[in-house]
């Protein structure tokens, strides 16, 4: 991301996966509202996004400029048809197109 970005640290949050952790590790992290207005007054006043580096490595590192959650899901069923199709050496797709029953 091109902006920074706070994470609101809650002793009650949900653990994150290590995708949303490597993200989230470079974003500015705070945990009260002294914090808060440390960043704010760092980054937005003084104009100093020092994370913005790191972080557009993280974003581009994870690849989710590039993910599309559908067209993957849809890549992944094609690959599983294709690898059934091969392994059963077309039965699969004839039992697909004449129907499921036979």
């Amino acid at each position: 991301t091109q902006k920074p970005c706070v994470y609101l640290k809650s002793e009650n949050g949900t653990p994150f996966n290590i995708t949303v952790q490597n993200i989230v590790d470079n974003y500015y992290t705070v945990e009260s509202l002294t914090d808060l207005e440390t960043a704010l007054k760092e980054v937005l006043i003084n104009n100093n996004d020092y994370m913005k580096i790191q972080r557009q490595e993280a974003f581009e590192n994870c690849k989710l400029k590039e993910n599309y959650a559908a067209k993957n899901i849809i890549d992944d069923i094609l690959k599983m048809i294709i690898k059934k199709i091969r392994a059963t050496k077309g039965r699969f797709l004839f039992w697909v197109v004449n129907g499921f029953n036979k």
